[in-house]
């Protein structure tokens, strides 16, 4: 009698245990409505994504066409300088611990016309240089005879050749390309390439350096057959010329006569039809 009540209670006993297991398995199922909650202290703060510095794009095209160079060239060298007209200009140069003072009137015209005349120093008063297209001539103080010279020939002992006298022409001779976009002293430039078209342009390339805005000239470099660099232009100060700003003085850079130096200070520019006699062989000689 007394076996059969434990074998009672043991079965009562695995009875219970089976259904909390039941109980507890079903509560865990994934069908299972009751579902945990999580305590407001338990959740995990999300972090929080600074917004991102806007950045600075360039709007300027990668690749610029050959006429947008030409019109920068041309626009670049009309503020240089006028391509016909008077002006009155003050040439110093500083070289072997001298230093040497010109005062030049320089008349211009088209077609690559220009005749100069020295007024100071008075050893050098009267002297002339002119030039045609590709052709130069000079004569001399003490003589009234007419000399060919180079494109490059020296404008006194200066490091200004003749060609310098002239805007560099995209048409005639150099064929340019804007090959960067770069910044100078905080100023953003465009950089041209110039490279010559033909062995008669008075360099074989030119690495020209302009305003992006306006297109001010700012620098321009200078390069032999061999690619050596000859020198090296600065516009230094720019000034109200003939009716708009224009470079005032322009420092160049001899880089072969080590430490030669010369300033282009342009005192008075106005714009004038020369008459045409004025560009003649003939003219030189009777002045």
């Amino acid at each position: 009698m007394k076996q059969k009540v434990i074998e009672r209670v043991f079965a009562n006993l695995l009875l219970v245990t089976c259904a909390v297991s039941l109980a507890l398995d079903l509560r865990a199922s994934p069908g299972s409505s009751s579902k945990p909650t999580a305590s407001p202290a338990a959740t995990t703060p999300q972090a929080t994504v600074a917004p991102s510095a806007p950045v600075k794009t360039d709007t300027k095209p990668a690749i610029w066409t050959r006429e947008e160079a030409k019109r920068v060239l041309r626009i670049a060298e009309e503020i240089r300088s006028v391509d016909k007209g008077r002006i009155l200009v003050t040439l110093t140069t500083e070289a072997n611990n001298r230093t040497t003072v010109y005062d030049i009137r320089i008349l211009r015209s088209t077609n690559r016309r220009a005749h100069l005349e020295f007024i100071a120093p008075q050893e050098e008063r009267g002297r002339r240089m002119l030039a045609q297209g590709n052709s130069y001539w000079s004569t001399f103080p003490d003589s009234k005879r007419v000399v060919a010279i180079s494109r490059r020939e020296a404008i006194g002992n200066s490091a200004f050749a003749m060609a310098d006298v002239f805007q560099m022409d995209s048409e005639t001779d150099y064929d340019p390309e804007i090959s960067a976009r770069e910044q100078r002293n905080g100023v953003n430039v465009l950089k041209l390439d110039l490279k010559a078209k033909h062995k008669e342009a008075p360099y074989a390339r030119v690495i020209y350096y302009v305003e992006e805005s306006g297109y001010f000239p700012v620098e321009a470099q200078f390069y032999g057959m061999s690619g050596k660099l000859l020198k090296t232009m600065h516009a230094e100060t720019r000034k109200q010329l003939a009716g708009r700003q224009r470079v005032e003085r322009s420092r160049m850079i001899d880089n072969v006569t080590q430490g030669r130096v010369s300033v282009w200070l342009t005192r008075e520019m106005k714009e004038e039809n020369i008459p045409d006699q004025v560009f003649t062989r003939e003219y030189l000689k009777t002045q």
